[in-house]
């Protein structure tokens, strides 16, 4: 009776031990495609700047072509009032540029960093020796580790949980 007890008992703290273990790598996977999504939101600034980036040299390019076909004609290449809308859109690119890509590069960022920072502390405490050193791999060179207190310990050596 005690041995059926016994038993019974390995048996639920091992199925309580595994859906411990499957909801933690169902947490890990959810950061992991979080992640994912910021790198693809950066992959759209990225496009959005070069796009805006070579709209810009194209508007400055036929800028510069309307104003060298003037002066081929023995005309004045520009008057002040062209000049002076050329400045005023070159500057309103420039602070539109600045403005937005800036903010939207800061917001990412941080946001990145914070979810890259809670991935590598669910793998150093997952019980998976797998992943507790994958998490030594993909912080190889202890940036993230600087900057989040659950990486290390008062000894300077990255905290892993022995479970």
């Amino acid at each position: 009776m005690n041995l059926y007890r016994s038993a019974t008992e390995d048996s639920a703290r091992q199925c309580f031990e595994q859906k411990k273990r499957h909801k933690t790598e169902q947490e890990i996977l959810t950061q992991l495609r979080t992640i994912f999504d910021l790198i693809i939101q950066l992959q759209s600034i990225q496009k959005n700047l070069y796009r805006s980036a070579t709209e810009e040299l194209t508007a400055r390019q036929c800028f510069e072509q309307k104003k060298r076909h003037k002066t081929e004609q023995g005309q004045w290449g520009i008057t002040s009032e062209d000049e002076d809308r050329e400045d005023d859109r070159r500057s309103e690119f420039r602070q539109n540029l600045n403005s937005i890509i800036r903010s939207q590069l800061r917001v990412l960022a941080q946001s990145y960093q914070n979810m890259v920072q809670q991935f590598l502390v669910m793998l150093a405490d997952h019980s998976d020796v797998s992943l507790r050193f994958l998490s030594f791999r993909l912080d190889f060179n202890e940036h993230y580790k600087a900057k989040e207190p659950k990486l290390h310990t008062p000894g300077g050596r990255r905290q892993v949980s022995r479970t």
